[in-house]
């Protein structure tokens, strides 16, 4: 909204500054105020211009980094559910353990984990679950 009130503020200044102005009062071209005010008011047409390319590179550079940022949230949760499931392969084989599946263990701990959001933050809501994993680390820690 602002860009483009500032767009608008920059084409009336350059019309009133150079155009109409010199509509109005009839100048004469050949004195120099005659030109500092042709000078003027190009300088404003191109002030325009350039506000005009920047708020287009703006809006493409915000396009490019959400893309950025959807990309960098995918890698994030690729890399903690890699961590995840590497640290599981660990467990079973120190502790002679088989997760049958590690993926729905996955999504049970970090259920708001997905490839555009990852958070590093367990959540259990079922408390059967978390009680099935308690005995689970009680039975692997008294037989180690």
């Amino acid at each position: 909204m602002f860009t483009c009130l500032a767009f608008v503020a920059g084409v009336v200044a350059c019309l009133v500054g150079g155009g109409i102005l010199a509509a109005i009062w009839d100048m004469d071209w050949t004195k120099a105020e005659s030109v500092s005010a042709i000078s003027t008011s190009l300088g404003a047409i191109g002030t325009v211009g350039t506000l005009l390319f920047l708020i287009i590179q703006n809006r493409a550079l915000r396009h490019e980094q959400k893309e950025q940022l959807k990309l960098i949230a995918f890698q994030r949760y690729q890399g903690h559910k890699e961590s995840f499931v590497s640290l599981l392969k660990k467990l079973e084989n120190q502790y002679r353990v088989t997760f049958i599946d590690p993926d729905e263990l996955y999504r049970n701990i970090f259920p708001s984990n997905s490839f555009e959001f990852c958070t590093l933050k367990a959540f259990i809501s079922d408390s059967s679950f978390l009680s099935e994993a308690v005995e689970i680390y009680k039975r692997i820690t008294h037989n180690a």
